[in-house]
Formats: C-alpha cells, structure tokens, sequence
C-alpha cells in the first residue's frame, strides 16, 4: 500500500509543486487505503486463522467445477460462487459461539435457515423436483461431466427421511467421482458439509451420518467437529443416547478426534437419562485418551452419583420398612 502511494507521488514532483504534491500524497494515499480496507480485513477487525483461509478457498471451488463445456455454462454458476463464498465468510464471522456454556468449549451457532434463501435459480431449483427425481438427473448430469457442487445444496433441502438422506449420499458420491474424473481432488467446501450435517438432523439419520463418516476420505465429505458437536447437542436434548453413541463410534474413522466438549455432551446426556454406569464409562474412556474433563463435567458426575446415592437409600429404607410390617 505505502510504495504504491510512494511512487505515485514521485512522478508527480516532475510537473508540480511542492504543495500539489503533498496534496496528491494525501489522496492517493487515502484512496490506496480505502481500496485496501475494502478487501481486507484489519488487524482489529478479525483475526483471520488457517482454517479460515482455507474455507474460503475452497468455497471459491463451489458452483462451476466440473463443467467441460465452456463459459457459457460456467456463467449461470458465477452468481452462486459469490453467493456461497459470502454465506461462507459470514458463517466464519460469526465464530463458533460463546465460551462460558456447559462443558467449558465453544457453542456454536444453529445453521441459519435463511442460507437457503442464497441458493441460485440454476436447472436444479425446479419446484417439481424430489430427492429421488434429482438424484436421477444428478447422475444423468455425471455421466457427462456436467454436473458441480451446486446442485447438492437443493438435493440436501429436498430430503427429510433416512431414505432420502442416504438418497443424498449416493448423489455426493456420484459428484465425487465425476469431480475425481476431471482431475479435481479438492474436498467439498465447508457451507456444503454444513449443509449435509443440516440435511441429517432434518431427516434424523444418524446411520447415514455413521456411513459419510466412514466413507470421509472417499467421498471428499469433511465434517468439522463443530458441526458434529451441533448434532449431538440436539440428540442430546432429545434424550437420544443410542443415537450419539452410534455417531461417537464412527469419529474417529472421519478424521475427527473427540475433545472436552465430546465428553461432556455424552455424559451429559447419560447423566439426564439416569444412566450413570454409562456416564462413568465414558468419564473413563475419554480420559484414558488423554481427554480431559472440565469442572462442569465434573460436576455432572457428582451430582449423578449423588442421586444414585438417593435411590439406593431410598430403596433401601422402603425394603426396611416393609419388612417391619
């Protein structure tokens, strides 16, 4: 920025005065810095870390890729690009939550619904279309080499069903390998997983969920531990334990490693339930993995052998009672 501004004013000293010259300095400097402000981020405004760079990289991917036959197909999908990218930083803008909440992590947001009002009018967005029916024209779409990314977006929306979801599946795959064929490598954009963890907690699939985990490298599909800890929460306040074990077993083969706050939603909910010999086992197991467990968590467990302690005495005392009858 300084050269730029620097340079400018050197080849205006040739032709002007002293006082023009300071005078264009100051503009050009100005404007240098606006044009600047404009597109970056300052040091006060965000600190912006890898994981973000690389999730706008690899939004920039989203929309047009795979799409052989030339900029006249390539430009319906422009729009989106822009789209998704904004959605993408604004989703990162937003971080991941606030710490203070149970199990000491972070919170995330809930998806925001109102990222499906950015979806383009591309030959997907046709209200006739079901999961099933899209999928057929997704795959037709493959076969060609025509098909990108964008059309996964609307096929997540459309499912509601474990059918469907793993309709949804097979249609991320049918793209992974077109995408593979072309040469392209690149995992799928966060917005896209994002939207895939959505599509599962609609339809209530945690078995499809199960499945993407285990296929994780084949199918380019990485869902962040964020997006995992959402799920979880919602089984969690829905008294699923089943359901978050199910999905717990199967993390590690997506290249997802659990964390403090893994902990304290499993236990949690065991705790919740009245399960406390499954609370005591996970305490046990994430802390054999080096996992440690925060004073919240902690406390869950007291308060849960607490209360076992209760039950006890209080069937004890019944037990005594009808006896002395």
């Amino acid at each position: 920025m300084f050269p730029a501004s620097s340079s400018l004013c050197g080849l205006q000293n040739h032709r002007m005065s002293a006082t023009q010259t300071t005078r264009i300095c100051i503009k050009s400097s100005m404007t240098m810095h606006g044009i600047n402000h404009h597109r970056l981020p300052t040091a006060g405004d965000v600190t912006t870390s890898g994981r973000q760079i690389a999730a706008e990289r690899l939004v920039a991917f989203a929309g047009g890729e795979g799409l052989d036959d030339g900029a006249s197909q390539f430009s319906q999908f422009r729009g989106f690009q822009q789209q998704a990218a904004a959605a993408a930083r604004q989703q990162l803008a937003d971080g991941p939550g606030e710490r203070g909440q149970p199990g000491g992590g972070y919170r995330s947001q809930p998806y925001r619904k109102s990222y499906w009002g950015q979806l383009p009018q591309g030959w997907f967005a046709k209200p006739e279309y079901t999961a099933a029916s899209l999928y057929e024209e997704i795959v037709r779409k493959c076969e060609t080499n025509t098909c990108g990314q964008d059309a996964l977006f609307m096929i997540c929306r459309l499912a509601t069903n474990t059918q469907e979801a793993r309709i949804v599946l097979n249609a991320f795959a049918a793209v992974r390998a077109s995408l593979v064929r072309q040469g392209s490598f690149k995992p799928y954009s966060e917005p896209l997983a994002a939207a895939f963890v959505h599509m599962i907690r609609s339809a209530d699939a945690p078995d499809v969920l199960v499945e993407a985990l285990q296929r994780a490298s084949e199918l380019g599909l990485l869902l962040s531990r964020t997006r995992l800890h959402e799920i979880l929460r919602h089984w969690g306040e829905m008294g699923d334990l089943a359901k978050i074990e199910e999905v717990l077993g199967s993390m590690p083969l997506g290249g997802v490693a659990y964390d403090h706050v893994t902990a304290y939603i499993v236990i949690r909910t065991a705790v919740n339930l009245g399960a406390q010999d499954k609370a005591e086992y996970y305490a046990a197991a994430m802390q054999q993995r080096q996992i440690r467990l925060t004073n919240a968590t902690v406390k869950l467990l007291e308060l849960g052998r607490q209360r076992q302690r209760d039950l006890q005495r209080a069937a004890a005392a019944g037990t005594g009672t009808g006896r002395r009858q």
